[in-house]
């Protein structure tokens, strides 16, 4: 993102989802067990953390026959 300016796009980019994933596992809204750590939180709840952060994530989704 130009308006973070480097380095801080990587920093900002690597290091407010680490501090998100942080902060939800000290709160507990996680799963309990051994999970993968795409699979450890609900997906909204990490997305709105990051929202919070000013990150916003966009995806895009194809199917092909």
């Amino acid at each position: 993102m130009d308006e973070w300016g480097v380095p801080w796009a990587y920093s900002n980019n690597v290091g407010l989802p680490l501090s998100v994933g942080a902060h939800l596992l000290a709160r507990g809204d996680h799963e309990l067990g051994v999970n993968a750590p795409e699979g450890l939180f609900e997906p909204e709840v990490f997305f709105k953390e990051l929202r919070e952060r000013d990150i916003e994530v966009h995806s895009k989704e194809e199917w092909f026959n």
